[in-house]
């Protein structure tokens, strides 16, 4: 049983409040080693997705399964969240990640590792 806790993150300039942090706190199927190098990481992790996408929902299913704590903007209900994904470099396409400041478009798990490992 997977056990998700909704964490409450607060940003200077968030005016909307429609945005998602979630980090998963256990999942039998995941490695320690794994969630212990993501726990180690001091990495910004950002998903810029919609309700409706697949893919997006495999990203987040990815996050959970490896332990990787992120923040979300829903960019169909979020001006700010739009605003954002614009301003990373989005140009209609979920997901789309930042790792830092690096932007992950599309589903791609093992760049995604590969940025949480830099």
């Amino acid at each position: 049983m997977k056990i998700v806790a909704v964490l409450f993150v607060a940003f200077a300039t968030l005016t909307s409040g429609a945005f998602v942090a979630t980090m998963n706190l256990a999942t039998p199927d995941t490695t320690l080693a794994t969630q212990q190098s993501a726990a180690q990481t001091n990495k910004n992790v950002v998903l810029y997705a919609t309700a409706w996408c697949g893919y997006c929902k495999k990203m987040r299913a990815f996050f959970d399964a490896h332990n990787i704590p992120y923040v979300e903007f829903d960019i169909d209900n979020s001006q700010e969240g739009l605003d954002r994904y614009y301003s990373v470099g989005g140009t209609g396409g979920v997901p789309l990640v930042t790792v830092n400041d690096t932007v992950v478009k599309g589903f791609n798990p093992s760049r995604v590792l590969q940025l949480m490992q830099n």
